[in-house]
């Protein structure tokens, strides 16, 4: 991403907006699981590490909005 990290979109939209609301999925090549736990504690709903599957993507989407 150009001028932020994709940890700090995350933390910057969770600030700004009301923190049920908005649901994230974050696809990222960082598979480490203390990533995972990073992004999920500054509110991201799921992970799926790159490379991923577009039907696993769109039953994480699905689930996320049911």
């Amino acid at each position: 991403m150009p001028k932020l990290t994709g940890f700090e979109v995350l933390t910057r939209m969770k600030q700004m907006t009301d923190k049920q609301a908005v649901k994230v999925l974050i696809l990222s090549a960082e598979s480490q699981h203390a990533e995972q736990e990073k992004m999920r504690a500054a509110g991201a709903d799921d992970f799926m590490p790159k490379p991923f599957s577009p039907l696993e993507l769109v039953r994480k989407v699905g689930d996320m909005l049911a």
